[in-house]
Formats: structure tokens, sequence, C-alpha cells
């Protein structure tokens, strides 16, 4: 075993420091956690109130405050995810919020943060962290939660930020069985666990549990993990425009393959930069062995504070971290005080004493008779009033039944509780709207908001450690069988989280389906479209295959449905369309007869331009030859003319009426008129219009 004589005295140097800083605080939180488990008397009190034969009280008032500060937290726990910052990452983000929601199942760890906030509300402080359990997987490890009470642990005296940033140093102590130590350190050898002495009964952490001088604990050995800040010495792939970061990796494969890009690309350089990190020391039995990197492989603690009231500036550590039972408990000392003496004197009122003569007395114990029935047997000479009589009771305090009150109330309203908090209204009139109820509720915790922020800081900043803890313990096989798929690139990029993700608090589920389940019904209120189906196989139920059955079911009737609406539809369409064809097929057939109509209109048009013609010619002839006639044939001559003229006009007129007349017939009984057809018809009119036009003489 190497030799850590260095790292022995550091931590034998860090302890004596730390611990006389911190036992003003320890001593304080001892009697808080006493007094939130129902014991506010001093041993001398105590002793005093046996010799008086008086009842040692303790009506718990400190408890079902805490209680309702540890309920709310509880019914208000918010989980973690991790969103992205552009839409671009929603994939690896997906991926790495669901292998985070899965560890916080399996390793319990909400209700490791339950506990840890509880503790906090008690007495001000605990601890809840990280460690890798590497009984199921020897390769990767399992990611497991714990919590740490007041007393088992020390940190750096003069840190200031909740979040440990600046805390150089701490201690934490468990007793463990041999074996236990085993599995916790299977880089140990475990010959060299079985020769280390046993508990050794140090000074140190005297008053946690397993250091009761009636336990039997030989059988332990006293686990201490002492923490140190360092730095050690990375290389950094640096782009010079923009600026980004990225640590070479252990691995000498891709490490070797990251400097042959770098070769190649002008814009990347290496430099080397010392970084912050944590050195972990385990001291088993006295005995430091193992000193190094943190099994966890984070650059920082692997747990984070839990802090109820904490006031960095304050000098004096008996009052520089409290939880809520320290405003509460003088109160509550103060009450039972009253309560008792309230009784005494009730108990006083009812017997107060005898004064007597004890040679008048047949039995001197009889006068130490209470109750109903009881009886003095005196002796035959003996004078009542003389030889004994009553002592007066004395009169009861006009003042203390109003003090009691007082107390009543003050005891709730310490610790930041108003009754309507607790169910009940002010007054004790509970006939109130809920309403009013509600707000005067809201009101109440709002001066306690910021207990309740401090402790959903803290779990953010717990959950950015295991976020880290996935990314460098878990291996790609075991990720691809947690999620089901492989993981993206981006997956174990460190700066992911730094700069294209963020760790968010969303509604609290069980697991990562119930989380998704409740996603869907969020986005589905916003008005997204999200399908039945998926929501329903997304759904934490019982017999749910049963359901998804019927769906299917349903599903099939409605999609049979559907296609025989859609072949009716089809067949609709079709009837239409022939029906359409007909109609088109009778349009052409009477069109192609308008055709032959005009053209013997054309014809008959023609014959009556030749008859004109003719007429016109004879005309010519006849009056080439008037001038043989005499005036009365000369007129008749005229008249006949004339009515020749006016017998070709009407004849046009009848040809271009049946012409109009045939078409519109032929549009009214068709129905369709086609814009072609319609053009093609006026075309044909105008034609005939054309021709009939020039038969002006």
């Amino acid at each position: 075993m190497a030799d850590f004589q260095d790292v022995l005295s550091d931590y034998d140097e860090f302890w004596r420091f730390s611990n006389n800083a911190w036992s003003p605080y320890l001593a304080e939180a001892q009697m808080d956690l006493r007094a939130y488990n129902g014991d506010t008397w001093t041993w001398q009190e105590k002793d005093y109130l046996t010799k008086q034969n008086r009842s040692i009280l303790e009506l718990n008032q400190i408890r079902p405050a805490i209680n309702f500060f540890d309920g709310y937290f509880r019914d208000t726990m918010t989980s973690v995810t991790v969103a992205p910052v552009e839409s671009s990452d929603q994939k690896t983000a997906d991926q790495l919020g669901e292998v985070l929601l899965y560890t916080y199942d399996k390793g319990d760890a909400d209700h490791k943060i339950s506990e840890a906030v509880s503790h906090s509300f008690k007495v001000g402080m605990s601890l809840c962290g990280i460690y890798m359990d590497y009984a199921d997987d020897p390769i990767n490890g399992d990611i497991k939660f714990f919590w740490k009470p007041y007393n088992s642990f020390l940190l750096d005296p003069f840190f200031k930020s909740r979040d440990l940033s600046d805390c150089q140093q701490a201690l934490l102590r468990d007793y463990v069985t041999r074996d236990e130590a085993k599995v916790l350190l299977p880089f140990i050898s475990p010959g060299e666990i079985d020769t280390l002495p046993s508990n050794t009964r140090d000074a140190k952490f005297l008053s946690l549990p397993e250091r009761n001088k009636f336990f039997d604990n030989s059988n332990l050995l006293t686990y201490d993990q002492y923490y140190r800040r360092t730095s050690r010495e990375v290389e950094l792939l640096v782009d010079l425009e923009s600026g980004q970061t990225k640590e070479l990796p252990q691995d000498e494969d891709a490490r070797e393959r990251l400097l042959q890009l770098v070769e190649f690309n002008p814009r990347v350089d290496i430099i080397k930069r010392n970084k912050p990190t944590i050195e972990l020391n385990i001291v088993l039995s006295g005995v430091v062995v193992y000193s190094g990197p943190d099994p966890t492989k984070l650059d920082d603690f692997p747990f984070v504070s839990f802090m109820t009231y904490y006031d960095p500036d304050m000098d004096d550590f008996s009052i520089k971290l409290q939880g809520i039972t320290r405003g509460m408990r003088d109160a509550q000392r103060e009450f039972n005080k009253r309560n008792s003496k309230f009784i005494d004197i009730m108990d006083k009122t009812l017997y107060s004493g005898w004064l007597y003569k004890p040679s008048k007395l047949v039995d001197q114990e009889a006068v130490f008779q209470t109750g109903q029935g009881s009886n003095i047997p005196l002796k035959n000479d003996a004078q009542i009033g003389t030889d004994i009589q009553p002592i007066p009771s004395p009169p009861l305090p006009p003042g203390i039944l109003e003090y009691q009150k007082v107390l009543d109330n003050l005891l709730p309203e310490l610790a930041g509780v108003n009754q309507d908090m607790l169910g009940t209204s002010e007054g004790g009139n509970n006939l109130v709207s809920g309403a009013l109820a509600q707000i005067r509720a809201s009101n109440g915790l709002r001066s306690n908001r910021s207990v309740f922020d401090n402790m959903e800081y803290s779990q953010k900043k717990l959950a950015e450690r295991v976020l880290e803890a996935i990314q460098k313990n878990y291996g790609s096989l075991k990720v691809q069988r947690i999620i089901n798929e492989q993981p993206t690139q981006q997956f174990y990029d460190q700066s992911f989280d730094k700069y294209d993700a963020q760790i968010i608090q969303t509604v609290k589920s069980q697991n990562q389906k119930q989380q998704f389940y409740i996603d869907l019904l969020q986005a589905r209120e916003l008005g997204i479209d999200i399908p039945d189906d998926l929501i329903i196989e997304a759904m934490p139920m019982q017999n749910k295959g049963e359901l998804l059955e019927r769906i299917q079911q349903m599903q099939q009737q409605k999609a049979e449905q559907a296609a025989q609406q859609e072949e009716e539809r089809q067949r609709a369409a079709r009837l239409a369309d022939s029906m359409t064809e007909e109609k088109v097929a009778l349009a052409q057939e009477r069109r192609a007869r308008i055709r032959s109509d005009l053209a013997l209109s054309a014809e008959r048009i023609s014959e009556a331009e030749e008859n004109r013609a003719s007429a016109a010619l004879d005309r010519a002839k006849t009056l080439t030859e008037i001038e043989g006639l005499n005036t009365d044939n000369f007129l008749k001559l005229i008249g006949f003319v004339n009515a020749l003229e006016q017998q070709e006009i009407n004849d046009r007129d009848r040809v271009a009426r049946e012409v109009t007349l045939g078409t519109e017939a032929v549009k009214s009984e068709s129905g369709i008129g086609t814009p072609l057809l319609q053009q093609q018809q006026v075309s044909e009119l105008a034609d005939v219009g054309a021709i009939s036009g020039n038969n002006n003489i």
C-alpha cells in the first residue's frame, strides 16, 4: 500500500480546523433535531420535574410546521430534463434528457433529494450527491444517489456560495462493514481491506449514531472521503476564429485522430492549460487507501448542499446556518413549560394538600391519596380544624389562559405558517370561499418563497453533475440500451450543455415515459394536433394492451367505412362522367345539325343572291325598254319592281330568324355551352351575317 503521509497529515489538519469552526453550529443543530423529535427539556429540567412528581410534557408544535414545508415541497417537487437552445439540437437534448430521467429513476433520486431537503428544514443543511456503483455493471458502473445528515460531514468554513464552487475542502464520513468496503472500493485488493484494523473510536464525528457507546461497532470501519480542490494540466483544441475549446480525450486512438486533423487545419491549435479539478482521498479505518480523481470523473464535488437559511456574512457559526426549527425552538420550550405549570396548578386546585399533626393520624400515607373517595383515618382524640385541615388552593392567575392562547398562535407564525396554510381560517371560521382561502395560503407561502427557491437551485446543480457523470461514464452501448437507439455525435460533447442545451425543471414524473405522456398532454392543450394513439401508447396505465386492441378495431372499422364511402363516391363520379359524355355527344350531334342548317341557309341565301342578280339584270333590261312605254305602263312597272324587292327582304329576314331560333334551341336542350362551342357558333353566324350583308344593291 502506498505511503500517503502528506495526505493523512492534511486530512487531520483539516478536520481539526473545520471541526473547531463548525462546533457551535453542530451543537445548535443537535438541539434543533432533538426539538423536532420532541425533546426540548434539558437534563437538569427533567431531573427537577421528576423530583417534584410533575409530568415532563412534550406538546410538539414544531413537527407539524416542518412537515408542512416538507409536504409542500414533495407535492410541488419538479423533475429535470434537457432542453435545446436551438431546434437543430433537439435530438441530442432528447437523448440526454431520457438518460437523465432513467438515472434518476434507477438511483431513487427523488427519495434521496426529498430526505435531504427535509433534513435541511430541520437543522439547516444537508448534502445530496452521486457515486458510482459497479456491482451490476463493472465496466461503466451505475450512478447512484446518497444524502448526508449535518453531523456526517465537514466543509471548508470559509465557503460562501451555495453551489460550493468556492469550497476548497470537504470531509465525509460513513461507517461500513468490510464487505461493504470491498464493494465500494473495487480497485482496492480485498486482502488489503481484510488486514485493516476495525474502528478505533477516534475523536472525529462524535455525534454520529454509530459512535454511541451502547452499540457494538467492532465490525465497522470508518470510511472517510477527503476532497481537495486542485488542478491538472490538460491539452485543449482551440478554434482560433470562434474561440471554442475542446479537451483532448484520454483515449489514445481518439487522441491520435484529432491530432491528425489538426495538422491539416490551420485555424485549430493546441494549447496547454491547468484545469480546476477535485482530488479524492479515501481514508479507511485511519489508513489512506486511495488518492486520485473521483470515480465519477467529475472535476467538481460529486454532491451539492441543501441549505435553508444561510448567511455567509455572519462570523458566528451558531447562527450562520439555520433551519426552520431554530426559530421555533425557544417558543416550543416556553410552550411546554407553561403547559406543565398550568397542569400543576390545576392539580393543586383539585388537591392542594393537608396541614396535619402526624400523631393524630392512624396512617400518615393516607394524606397523599388523591382522587374521588379518598379517606383519611384519624385517632379518636383528633380535632378537625386544629389537628388536621386542608391547605387552601391558590387562585388561578388571571392572565395565564390568555398567555397560553398567545403561545398557541405564536408557534406556527414563527415558522411562517398561517392558519389558512394549515387548512383552518382565522378565528376558526371555516366558512370562507375556496378562492379566498387559496389567496391567503398563497400569501403565506410567498413569505417562504426563498426557501423553496434555494432547494430548486440545489436540484439544478445536482442535475448538472449527474449529466456530466453520464457523459463521462456511460458508454455508447449502455446509452443505446437505455434509449433503444444510437446516441448522436453531440451526446458526449462536454460543451453541449453549456452552449447548445440547458437543464430545465418540469412536472415531476416517475420515469421518462410518464414525462413523455405529460409533455404530450401539455402540447395538445396548446393546440398542437397530437394523435390519439400516440397519447394512449405513452399513457401509464394497467391493461393498456386491451385498450390499444379496441382502438385498433375501431380504427379498422372506420377505415372500412371510409373505403366504402370512397368507392360510392367514385361510382357516383363515374356515373356523372358518363352522363356528361352523353350530353357532350348530344351537343356535338346538334352542333353538326346546326352546321348543316347553316350551310342550307347559306345555300338559300346564295340562291337568293342569284335570283336578285337575275332580277337586277331583268330590271336593267326593262329600264332600257322603259322609254317605249307610256306613263300608265311605267307606273305599273315600278310597282311591280318594288313588290319584288319587298319579297326579297322578307325572305332574308325569315332565313335569319330560322338560324337564330335553331341555335338557341340547341343550347337550351343540351345544357352545354362551352366557350369553344359558343365561339364557333358566333363565328359561323358572323359569316352568315357577312354574307347576307353584301346583298345591298
